[in-house]
């Protein structure tokens, strides 16, 4: 109920060739914030990468969760964070991306 994105994953981490987003906040956030690193000036761009438009998603969609997760470190009261931002919920590759 909470999935703000479904994607699939493969052999190289996500696959943006097809994905479902909800129009809600944190979708129109998360849009909105996956063009600004497309279109931020380099180096902080990632429009010269191989997988321009995959590495802003797998950013925003890992690194959130583990600065989340790196805040409770000192003192170690529960588990790191070891994954996705809890809006995203990943599909089996078939599920979505098919192919070979």
């Amino acid at each position: 109920p909470d999935a703000s994105l479904l994607i699939a994953e493969d052999g190289m981490m996500l696959n943006s060739g097809s994905f479902l987003l909800r129009n809600n906040a944190w979708g129109k956030d998360f849009l909105a914030r996956t063009v600004d690193l497309l279109s931020a000036p380099m180096p902080q761009s990632f429009q010269h990468m191989p997988w321009h438009e995959q590495a802003p998603l797998m950013y925003l969609g890992l690194v959130p969760s583990v600065l989340e997760g790196l805040q409770s470190v000192p003192s170690m009261p529960g588990p790191l964070s070891a994954g996705y931002d809890s809006h995203v919920v990943l599909l089996r590759q078939r599920a979505l991306n098919s192919y070979p």
